[in-house]
Parts: structure tokens; C-alpha cells; sequence
């Protein structure tokens, strides 16, 4: 365990906050968090226009069967990858700090082949499984929920293309594609598909989404493949597969319970309310998401820096980077949410009749990230520095008490009682982490970590 340094005293009082927010919106200008933000901030005013178009025309029924397929889209999508690209980001980048070659070249070739080959094995199981239950394969649901199934190796592999270009430290090669081609794409087609004024089909729609997330992938393959050319020649590999399980399987249970985290709140409020109002809750809760791209971005720009600086022995300067980006997600969540919680009805009236009604679940969301953000980038100190275990073991914890906190609350206040459920949920997570952080680096700002 690394011990308490002087850079982490002293640092909250007001001189201190003023000097290195200046310092902040020197270094955000001309960061790779400026052009992640950037591609994200793109990428979700894409998504939202393309949610808002085929909310229109599927209608409220048809929008909610969409919504639950895209959620166990991303929910599998991520878990398939079994804590791969977290493990590829943070040794790689630490290879690449130390100017160890060959391990980079194992890393990448085993990891690239690790996600395609389990994205494939739990696309098989999940599409096997739906078959196995009548109800389903003969409901409403059947064809949006297997097509999205099928997906589900093209999201694996965004994610380890996507940990392959942070690693390099060009997170924004991984991250435009994935987002903004992805995302515009869709948003063409609904487009095509509601003034053409074609029937609503959720399968359709869900096809739309495929089509669009395939063409991101093979934008970041061009992008991210030729980086490592030019980056690493060709040589010799060396694969240290007990290293990477070491860190990986750890990291998986973090990434599959923050994932269920996440997108637990729809598939709950799917169980106990009917297809509209999941419609209503899902598109507020993206809305919301725009607010976790602040945190991603700081991410994307620092997970790696963090797992290299900390290979060569600079802890101090690890603390010194989680405090600059603690103080920048906390400044622009905060402006972000008091925005969208005044625009909420607005903005969701956009879908259609009868979302609006899901805007106080808006400022509940938006004051959980907020809150959340305060605490700071603690699920990346952990996991890039060797923290992985208490990472996981934090998220095993929290994953039941979040499931019992939403059971409890939605069933009596509705979507309300999903948002409170969420957002109290995500503030405890980030205050558990910040504190296991403070205690293995000696630093105060640190808490939750990625978005989805």
C-alpha cells in the first residue's frame, strides 16, 4: 500500500480549488478529454435525435420493446467482453510506459481474439435461451430481443477496440466512430423510416441500431488497427495469460455489475409497468446519460495515464491528475444538470404524448451523477493500480442492496422511485470507492468510474 503524500494535504481550501480549476481549463482545451467530450457530446445529440425519431414512429408500445432490446443489447454486449478491455487498457499502457513490445503485441492479438470468441458463445446462449421459453418467442418482444442478441459480439468488440485506442492514448480514434458514425447512421434511416411514413416495427428499428453499430466498428478497426501499426512493428509476442486473468476476472464482475447497475432500473421498471411508461423512463434516463459523458471523457483521457504513470513509480503524480479531473466532471455535471432539469419537459415532449410525464425523474438522475462525480474517477485509480479486487468486491455488495432498494421503490412511486433507487445507489457505490481509494493512494478525490 502506497503512503500518504504531501501533494494530497492542504488541497481543499479556496486558493487551492481556484489555482487548479484555472489549471483545469488550460489543460481541458488542448486534452484528449476535450475531443472525447467532444465525439461523445456529438455522438449522444445523434442518439437522442435518432431515440426521438423512432419513438415517433414506433409509438410509446413499439418504442418500449425497442428500449428493453437495446438495453439486453448493452447490458450482454458489455458482459461478453469478461473484463477484457480493462485489462487490455491497463497493461498495454503500462507496457507501452516501460517499453515492453512484445507484451503489447500479446495483449492485443489475445484480447482481440478473447472478445470475439465469448461476444459469439453468449450471443448463441442468449438467442438459445429465448427459444427455450414459449411466452417469450411468441410475444411482441421475440424479434426486437433476438436481433439484438446477434449483436451482441459487434458491441464486444467496440468495447476492446475502443480500451485498445485509450491505451495508446488516442481515445478518440475508438471513441468518434463508435459514437458518432454509429449514432448518425441510425439517425439517418429513423429519419428515412418516419417521413416515409413506413409502419413502426421494433425489430426494424432494432435492425437500424445493427446497421449502425456495424458501421462504427468498421470505423474504428480502420482507425485503431493502423495506430498499433504504426506504433508497434512486427515482432515477437509474449503472452502472459495468468497476469491478464489475474486482472480481467476481477474486472468482469466490476464491469457485469456496474452494467446491471445501470440499466437495472429499466428492466425493473419493465416487470412492474406497463410498455409505455418504460418507453417514458428510458427516454429520460438516456437524457440524464448525457450528463455521465463528462465522466467518461475524464475517463477516457486518464484511465491509462494512470495505470502507466503508476508502472513507473508516480504515485504523486497520479493523485495530482484524479484531483484535476474530480474538480472538472463536478464543475460540468453541475452546469449540465441545472440545464437539463429545466429543459426536461421540453425536451422529452419531444418523443411524443405522454413522456414529458417522466421529467422528475430528470433532476433526481441528474443530482446522483453530480453527486457522484464529486467523488471522483476512484473505479479507475483502483483497477489501474491494482486495486481490482476491493473494486470488485465494492460493486458485489452494492449490485443486491441496489436491487432490493429499487424492488422496495417502484412498485409504490414508479418511475420516480426507480430514479431514487438508481441515483442513491450510484452516490453510495462512489463514496464506498472514494474512500477505498484515499486508502490505497493517500488522495481524497477519487469515486465511481466509467459511463455506458
Amino acid at each position: 500500500m502506497l503512503t500518504p503524500h504531501p501533494a494530497a494535504r492542504g488541497f481543499w481550501t479556496p486558493a487551492r480549488l481556484s489555482h487548479e480549476g484555472a489549471r483545469l481549463v488550460r489543460e481541458i482545451a488542448t486534452s484528449n478529454g476535450a475531443a472525447v467530450l467532444a465525439a461523445r457530446l456529438a455522438g449522444a445529440a445523434l442518439a437522442y435525435a435518432g431515440q426521438v425519431a423512432a419513438a415517433r414512429w414506433l409509438g410509446a408500445d413499439g418504442f418500449g420493446h425497442y428500449a428493453l432490446a437495446l438495453v439486453w443489447l448493452t447490458i450482454l454486449g458489455h458482459l461478453a467482453t469478461f473484463g477484457t478491455p480493462q485489462a487490455v487498457c491497463r497493461h498495454v499502457a503500462a507496457a507501452l510506459a516501460t517499453g515492453d513490445t512484445p507484451a503489447v503485441r500479446g495483449f492485443v492479438v489475445f484480447g482481440l481474439g478473447v472478445v470475439a470468441l465469448t461476444g459469439a458463445l453468449v450471443a448463441a446462449a442468449a438467442v438459445a435461451l429465448l427459444w427455450a421459453f414459449p411466452d417469450v418467442a411468441e410475444s411482441a418482444a421475440w424479434r426486437p430481443l433476438a436481433l439484438a442478441m446477434l449483436a451482441v459480439p459487434l458491441l464486444a468488440v467496440q468495447d476492446i477496440l475502443e480500451s485498445l485506442a485509450r491505451a495508446f492514448d488516442r481515445p478518440a480514434a475508438g471513441i468518434a466512430p463508435a459514437y458518432v458514425v454509429r449514432h448518425g447512421a441510425t439517425l439517418v434511416v429513423f429519419a428515412a423510416l418516419l417521413l416515409g411514413a413506413a409502419p413502426g416495427d421494433p425489430a426494424g428499428a432494432v435492425l437500424a441500431a445493427i446497421g449502425g453499430l456495424l458501421l462504427g466498428v468498421a470505423g474504428q478497426s480502420l482507425l485503431v488497427l493502423r495506430l498499433i501499426r504504426r506504433r508497434i512493428p512486427p515482432g515477437p509476442r509474449r503472452y502472459e495469460l495468468r497476469r491478464w486473468l489475474g486482472t480481467a476476472l476481477p474486472v468482469a464482475l466490476v464491469d457485469g455489475t456496474e452494467i446491471l447497475l445501470l440499466n437495472m432500473d429499466v428492466l425493473l421498471v419493465g416487470l412492474f409497468l406497463p410498455p409505455p411508461s418504460v418507453a417514458a423512463y428510458y427516454a429520460a434516463t438516456r437524457l440524464t446519460q448525457m450528463l455521465d459523458l463528462v465522466r467518461y471523457a475524464a475517463s477516457a483521457a486518464t484511465a491509462q495515464r494512470f495505470a502507466a504513470l503508476f508502472a513507473l513509480g508516480r504515485a504523486e503524480d497520479v493523485v495530482r491528475l484524479a484531483r484535476r479531473a474530480t474538480l472538472a466532471t463536478a464543475a460540468l455535471c453541475g452546469a449540465g444538470a441545472i440545464t437539463l432539469s429545466l429543459l426536461a419537459g421540453p425536451l422529452l415532449g419531444l418523443f411524443g404524448s405522454g413522456f414529458a410525464a417522466a421529467a422528475p425523474v430528470v433532476p433526481i438522475a441528474a443530482a446522483g451523477l453530480v453527486l457522484a462525480a464529486l467523488c471522483g474517477p476512484g473505479e479507475d485509480l483502483l483497477t489501474m493500480t491494482g486495486g481490482e479486487r476491493v473494486c470488485a468486491a465494492v460493486h458485489a455488495v452494492a449490485l443486491p442492496l441496489t436491487l432490493l432498494l429499487a424492488l422496495v421503490l417502484i412498485p409504490t412511486l414508479g418511475i420516480v422511485g426507480a430514479a431514487l433507487a438508481t441515483a442513491t445507489a450510484l452516490v453510495g457505490r462512489s463514496a464506498a470507492l472514494a474512500w477505498l481509494a484515499w486508502r490505497r493512494l493517500g488522495a481524497l478525490p477519487v469515486g465511481s468510474g466509467r459511463a455506458g
